[in-house]
């Protein structure tokens, strides 16, 4: 802290292919693009819970960063994904919740996170570069799957759009499972409540 913030306008040639960071149709599927590295050292999470900025950041591949955000806008050009969100900061979790209750209406997300044994509060809330998680149609998975291809970049499918609240499960087990009035009221009145 302070992180640098770099405002910019554009100009888009199709005003219906722009995306959205919200999810929008249930039975979508949810995919994250990038790498699967991620620290708590400088992270929100540390921050909030410890008021503390310390510790290594998960590594920055410039190439890697590039190919993951070149791959997302060819998806988006193809007609493939509904909404795209970086995961930034707090995390995939965030992000996912974000994605549930920015909209016009709250949608629920049910995913799996990698069961790779280690921390779940790091699997939830780690932070790391080039991640952006996006939700693709049903009809277009396999299109999908193919364009993530050629551009030999990791990623993976989470799980789908939909329900009452945001779930993410590792082994099969729920570590976290939010309803979606919980998760919006705090989205909506956080900041106010922060103030007051």
């Amino acid at each position: 802290m302070p992180t640098p913030v770099i405002g910019m306008a554009g100009l888009i040639d199709e005003a219906e292919s722009r995306r959205t960071q919200w999810f929008e149709q249930e039975g979508d599927r949810i995919a994250l693009l990038g790498p699967s590295a991620v620290s708590l050292g400088g992270s929100e999470l540390l921050w909030v819970l410890h008021a503390t900025m310390a510790g290594p950041l998960a590594p920055l591949d410039l190439q890697q960063e590039r190919r993951v955000h070149e791959a997302c806008r060819a998806a988006i050009a193809a007609g493939l994904v509904r909404s795209a969100h970086d995961c930034s900061e707090g995390g995939l979790v965030v992000a996912l919740a974000e994605s549930c209750v920015s909209g016009p209406r709250p949608v629920g997300a049910t995913v799996e996170m990698d069961d790779d044994g280690g921390r779940v509060d790091l699997a939830l809330f780690g932070e790391g570069p080039s991640r952006v998680v996006v939700s693709v149609r049903p009809e277009a998975e396999r299109h999908f799957e193919r364009l993530m291809g050629e551009f030999a970049l990791p990623w993976r499918w989470l799980g789908r759009v939909g329900g009452e609240g945001l779930v993410a499960r590792r082994g099969g087990v729920t570590v976290l499972s939010v309803p979606l009035d919980r998760l919006d009221h705090a989205w909506r009145h956080g900041f106010e409540r922060h103030v007051a």
